[in-house]
């Protein structure tokens, strides 16, 4: 089993490995692929199977000898060792050196690694690859790597096959790209590592008692789910922005404020398709009663009103718009790149989640100007669009000008997608698609039940006008087409 994730080429080195070894030795092949909804930085799994007999095998690999995992982080998030064999060997890529990984792994990995003596190797594959000139292209080092550690193969013999591949394969982007994928099958042994783990036989104490479908589909077990745990979504109705406690962390580079280079624009904000990065305005209260790591951020624009930029690290994707599109202030950049490691020690992610949770919403600017929009908090964030994509800007936008009076009827496309992909839904407006129907005449179709019901309501009130609820009523009838106020008349 190897897991990856969207645009880390394992998919590409998973059907090259089912090539090497269908074109050069004697055994059957096999290779199946799931993929995430996620545009990109989705998890990808691929399940190989290789055999000296013919492989009759309908299912995915359920009992793995080999494990590869690319993103360290899904250690902690789906059940990735359970099922592998006695005396397997599992393959970790991580920045972490031997030392972090014994006190970070988790408990039940350490227990399965030490009870079904597995052989546990790390590797450094992005160091490596910016070393040899492949930037974040591991692809073709973690292929040498299952290939010198399965034993499917004669290791020498795939790798003079692996360098055919790649001559074949990039022989057209120049001879820099040839010889750095030819040094990446060469030299994967230096920076290859076995594992023994200090702290071991250690009580394990967690217990997935998940508490709704969301939790369960989220860790990829939604498989195990009976038909009676949907009771209570009988129409298919999932609850909305969900995709905000997801905080995968697909990028290792993010950007990092300088509150001194900053001419307040909101440009960074106005461009960013994931809502990672946005803008906070605090009062004096708001201010003082922060945190100091907090306080330490924001510029200070009179005694009353303070400046602040947030960014939620762990959701974003690295495209670099924000950065590319921020003025600053004497030629320097106001956002610069920093490693996601760098940056959760600096609290950015905490410094994020407090101003979300903590400062309201100001009308200081005007809602209809790129600044005063960004101050409005988005009713779309952090989606499963491609990195960089220019689509969800627009969508987000549109969120901050027309918040909850918005109901959207999606056409089927890449916004479907990364739009409502159950259990992780970006949206926190009403939201629908259709597969089959036209999607103008479904959305006029959400217009005609929504006016019913609000004439329905309009008649009720109308024949209980001498009721308790008169002023409100009365209130709510003579601002029929005024969403604030009705609101305010629904909240009361």
């Amino acid at each position: 089993l190897i897991y990856g994730y969207g645009s880390d080429g394992m998919v590409s080195a998973s059907k090259s490995i089912i090539k090497l070894i269908g074109d050069n030795t004697e055994k059957y092949v096999q290779g199946y692929f799931q993929y995430d909804s996620k545009k990109s930085g989705g998890v990808t799994i691929s399940h190989l199977r290789f055999s000296n007999d013919l492989i009759r095998s309908t299912y995915y690999v359920e009992n793995p000898k080999l494990v590869v995992v690319t993103k360290d982080s899904y250690l902690l998030e789906f059940n990735i060792l359970e099922n592998i064999q006695e005396n397997g060997i599992f393959i970790l890529n991580t920045i972490m050196t031997e030392d972090e990984l014994d006190i970070w792994l988790p408990t039940n990995i350490k227990n399965i690694i030490n009870e079904k003596k597995i052989n546990f190797y790390i590797i450094n594959a992005y160091e490596f690859a910016r070393k040899i000139g492949l930037k974040n292209k591991i692809s073709t080092i973690m292929e040498s790597v299952i290939m010198r550690l399965s034993n499917i193969m004669d290791y020498d013999k795939a790798k003079d096959k692996m360098k055919e591949y790649a001559k074949q394969k990039f022989f057209k982007k120049g001879d820099e790209i040839v010889k750095a994928n030819c040094d990446a099958i060469d030299g994967t042994d230096i920076y290859l590592k076995k594992v023994v783990l200090k702290n071991r036989f250690l009580p394990n104490n967690q217990i997935d008692n998940y508490q709704s479908v969301y939790e369960v589909m989220s860790k990829r077990e939604g498989n195990s789910l009976k038909t009676s745990a949907f009771l209570d979504y009988p129409n298919g109705t999932f609850i909305g922005g969900t995709s905000s406690l997801e905080k995968r962390g697909i990028s290792l580079v993010v950007p990092s404020w300088i509150n001194s280079n900053c001419i307040q624009c909101n440009q960074c904000s106005f461009v960013c398709p994931h809502s990672v990065i946005r803008p906070f305005l605090l009062n004096a209260l708001e201010y003082m009663s922060s945190p100091q790591f907090i306080k330490d951020r924001v510029l200070k624009i009179d005694d009353n009103n303070f400046y602040c930029i947030g960014i939620s690290i762990k959701d974003c994707t690295g495209c670099g718009l924000c950065i590319k599109t921020c003025p600053g202030k004497h030629q320097e950049k106001a956002l610069i790149t920093k490693t996601l490691v760098e940056q959760i020690t600096n609290k950015e992610q905490e410094a994020f989640d407090y101003l979300v949770n903590n400062v309201t919403y100001k009308d200081e600017f005007k809602l209809e100007t790129i600044k005063g929009s960004q101050f409005k908090m988005p009713k779309f964030e952090f989606c499963g669009a491609c990195a960089g994509c220019g689509e969800p800007s627009y969508i987000k936008i549109l969120t901050q000008l027309f918040g909850d009076s918005m109901m959207i009827a999606n056409a089927t496309g890449c916004s479907s997608i990364y739009g409502g992909s159950a259990p992780i839904t970006p949206y926190k407006i009403p939201w629908s698609n259709s597969l089959f129907e036209d999607n103008a005449e479904y959305g006029y179709g959400m217009l005609i039940a929504n006016k019913t019901m609000r004439n329905r309501l309009k008649k009720i009130m109308e024949n209980n006008l001498d009721n308790k609820n008169q002023e409100l009523f009365k209130k709510w009838l003579d601002n029929y087409d005024d969403y604030k106020i009705t609101k305010d008349v629904y909240d009361n």
